[in-house]
């Protein structure tokens, strides 16, 4: 049967890879930066994903606004209420950047051309009559091409395509699959927007299946572009911290007369870098994570003082620079892990990081004739998650089982799973009790880069993995 059962999502697959293909070349030629992801009454991405899942038999689709953005949520209802699979894909993504540094100035072209593997990190790629060498790629997928005999694949290049339009392709693909087979429970496809901002649209998303009760029995697939279906289980929190010291303004030709809140934050930021490990060690007895491991920080993301009249994107506009400067701020990026008693202790670790970082800054720094203060960012807090309490428990897990052995037969390679290493839009599912794959999707490079690309091969593998991992995981009887 199950033999059986794949030959015929091939099949199925198959027959509706080109038009995927086409439409996926199709989003990628339209912009959508993140927080412009349009709606269904434009011209924009959100409308062509909307026509497109309107298209595919059996399914309901919902629409759901995040500002003046929608998300799209498609549902395949099963014969029976029983388990649900979601898929996750956002629409949005990052800016361009300069855009001489992609092949004939077009970030968006939605072309196709050819990635070869060079070793020690590095490939090679091929869009139509220009070649580009000696582009370096993360270790995660290095480690994916050692592992296949093939070393060159065709991709599809332009901004979005490995992050995340080939995962939101991927997704209305497999749900076109499963149309064609009589399912136990429900299959949704949520593709969301903002996800590279402020993960607004996935923070939506949660509230409607809570809303419509999809919360119970339920197994939720974010589809970040990955390592060809490498089962990610769990990533690090986002907690950003802000440092603010308060001094005294004066003139600067009579310093002597203020005291300079720039000059105490330096002093701040010297002392995090001076005694790194100290400080990391006091963050260690709050929280160790047998799977995500040990916290980190970083000072000094962000740091503005005393005459920055606005900041907009890199330009600075200053006011009163003649003037000491009675006030500073500056950001620690806190990537957070789950605490010994996770999530009963969530506040209480979130509060001792506070602790910490006040402690330290008075121990070191030995305010006098200046103040500081520490507070939590909680609009830009992301909760760690991961599946399992250690690697054993993961590896047990159903559906990380599931996942795993089916990408690895589809694709006939070898896979383990990981941690991820940037924070998903998974951390907001998990924590409605949703047991959640943090990433499991294609395989590409340079998401944040020019010359991103997937490639072209995984949007098949990957409908064919999605569609066989959602019946595996509602079970019950199939009828084809």
């Amino acid at each position: 049967m199950e033999a059986h059962l794949k030959s015929r999502i091939e099949k199925e697959v198959k027959k509706n890879l080109p038009s995927s293909i086409s439409f996926l070349k199709d989003i990628i030629n339209l912009k959508s930066y993140s927080g412009r992801e349009g709606n269904i009454n434009k011209e924009s991405v959100v409308k062509r994903v909307y026509e497109k899942a309107k298209k595919i038999k059996n399914v309901k689709v919902h629409t759901q606004y995040v500002g003046k953005n929608q998300n799209i949520i498609s549902v395949l209802k099963g014969k029976e209420e029983g388990k649900t699979v979601i898929f996750v894909a956002h629409t949005d993504t990052v800016d361009a950047g300069i855009r001489k540094n992609w092949y004939k100035c077009d970030p968006f072209s939605g072309l196709e051309g050819y990635v070869h593997y060079k070793g020690n990190r590095t490939i090679s790629l091929e869009i139509e009559e220009e070649t580009y060498n000696n582009i370096k790629i993360r270790e995660q997928m290095a480690d994916i091409w050692e592992k296949r005999i093939e070393k060159s694949r065709e991709i599809i290049y332009g901004r979005g395509s490995y992050d995340n339009k080939s995962s939101v392709a991927i997704s209305l693909l497999a749900l076109e699959t499963l149309s064609n087979f009589d399912i136990s429970g429900n299959v949704i496809a949520a593709n969301t927007v903002s996800e590279e901002t402020n993960a607004a649209g996935a923070k939506k998303f949660a509230e409607w299946l809570v809303e419509r009760e999809y919360i119970k029995n339920t197994y939720a697939i974010v589809m970040e572009g990955s390592y060809a279906f490498k089962p990610l289980i769990g990533h690090k929190g986002i907690g950003w911290y802000t440092i603010k010291t308060k001094g005294k303004a004066s003139h600067a030709a009579t310093p002597e007369l203020g005291v300079n809140a720039v000059e105490k934050m330096s002093h701040i930021l010297h002392y995090m870098y001076k005694y790194r490990e100290e400080l990391l060690n006091s963050l260690y007895k709050i929280m160790d994570d047998n799977i995500l491991g040990k916290p980190t920080f970083v000072p000094g993301t962000t740091i503005a003082g005393g005459g920055i009249k606005k900041v907009e994107s890199n330009k600075v506009y200053k006011d009163n620079i003649n003037v000491i400067p009675d006030w500073c701020e500056a950001t620690i990026d806190v990537r957070l892990v789950r605490g010994k008693r996770y999530p009963e202790d969530t506040e209480k670790v979130l509060k001792s990081i506070k602790n910490v970082f006040k402690d330290f800054i008075n121990e070191k720094a030995k305010p006098s004739n200046w103040s500081f203060d520490v507070e939590l960012d909680r609009n830009t807090l992301c909760s760690p998650c991961a599946i399992g309490k250690n690697l054993e428990d993961a590896k047990n897990n159903f559906l990380v089982k599931k996942a795993l052995s089916i990408a690895e037969d589809v694709q006939v390679i070898k896979l383990d799973i990981g941690i991820a290493l940037g924070a998903t839009e998974a951390t907001f599912l998990a924590n409605k009790g949703i047991q959640t794959l943090v990433e499991y999707g294609p395989a590409g490079a340079l998401s944040h880069e020019p010359h991103e690309f997937v490639e072209k091969k995984q949007i098949e593998e990957g409908a064919e993995i999605l569609s066989l991992l959602a019946l595996n995981l509602l079970g019950g009887e199939i009828n084809e």
